[in-house]
């Protein structure tokens, strides 16, 4: 059986790669390919990430010469930064490499001052696994020299679900300037009148105190909730009562909040971060606004909240399309071929 070394932050991180990674432990990939997952990165504290570092390191280390291929997950700078010496290491062993992109902005990233490091990555890489076809485009655009195929998130897995709705618009991720939070409140703000018995529940960490007086100031502060970063059985919950799902995001790589979303069958109300736009179509599986937009974004949050039908649609297209094509199986057998191929 082929051996195949996962290089990635720990399960227990917070964010988009370690959510992809935990997705591929409940799939068939796992077992099939005898994967070993390296956690090189835990987001606490300091001393934290540096035990992480050199624990991971002398862990990969030791399963290296026997693996058969190393599947290096890498996002920003300082992410690329710390998997190098992994890389490197692999490329002394011999060993296949794939790359596995996650950044949220090529202009932070490969079309960034670090350029070449992520030119030597993945040039010297036998295939670059990007999110989405705009990611693929980019790649091209900066680093032409290597292997690139487009492979999407998968959606999670869902055992089970509450269909217990209430009037709930949920935002689920990081608080901070990039995800763009500051403008969902400002939207929800100018309406929030109008709909006394809807709430916004934000479910995640970061810039909480800040967003909790941006909500004071406007007024609005008992009709918003901030849960913390939630995860288990009270994401299900969270997930499972919410009628509506916005991501005012600026910058994104593929959303895994959009993907959670989808598979509770939630409609999503998202701007064009990443170039999504070129998978998801508006008015159809998913409504979009531009970014930064509050007087757009209240206006659709306004007609999504007051129409039914509207919702209805746009879930239920948004749920068959992810099944369709982010179902977890579907994403893994097209890794699947790609460690067969190498």
């Amino acid at each position: 059986m082929k051996k195949i070394l996962m290089v990635g932050p720990c399960y227990k991180t917070k964010g988009g790669i370690s959510a992809v990674i935990n997705a591929y432990q409940d799939s068939s990939i796992w077992n099939d390919f005898n994967i070993k997952w390296i956690e090189t990165y835990y987001d606490k504290s300091n001393f934290m990430k540096i035990r992480y570092f050199f624990y991971g390191l002398f862990t990969f280390l030791y399963h290296l010469p026997g693996s058969d291929i190393l599947h290096i997950h890498v996002s920003e700078p300082i992410s690329a930064l710390r998997k190098l010496i992994f890389f490197i290491f692999g490329k002394l062993f011999f060993k296949p490499i794939i790359i596995h992109l996650h950044s949220f902005d090529s202009k932070t990233s490969i079309g960034s001052k670090f350029r070449r490091l992520y030119s030597f990555l993945f040039s010297k890489s036998n295939k670059v696994i990007v999110l989405s076809p705009y990611w693929a485009n980019e790649v091209k655009r900066n680093i032409p020299n290597c292997q690139v195929e487009i492979i999407f998130n998968p959606c999670p897995k869902i055992n089970k679900r509450d269909n217990k709705k209430e009037k709930v618009i949920l935002f689920a991720g990081t608080l901070n300037k990039r995800k763009g939070y500051s403008v969902l409140i400002e939207s929800f703000a100018l309406i929030a009148e109008k709909f006394p018995y809807w709430r916004l529940i934000f479910a995640g960490n970061g810039e909480v105190v800040q967003a909790k007086e941006h909500a004071k100031q406007l007024g609005i502060n008992e009709q918003v909730d901030f849960l913390g970063w939630i995860s288990g059985e009270e994401k299900n919950k969270i997930f499972s009562k919410s009628m509506i799902f916005c991501l005012p995001s600026f910058a994104e790589g593929f959303p895994m909040a959009i993907l959670d979303a989808f598979s509770y069958g939630i409609p999503v109300l998202s701007t064009k971060c990443g170039r999504i736009d070129m998978v998801l179509k508006d008015n159809n599986n998913i409504l979009f606004f531009e970014m930064g937009n509050v007087i757009e974004l209240s206006n659709k949050l306004d007609n999504l909240m007051y129409n039914e039908e509207l919702r209805n649609k746009i879930g239920s297209n948004g749920y068959h399309f992810s099944q369709k094509n982010f179902e977890l199986e579907v994403v893994v057998d097209k890794i699947k071929r790609i460690y067969k191929n190498i």
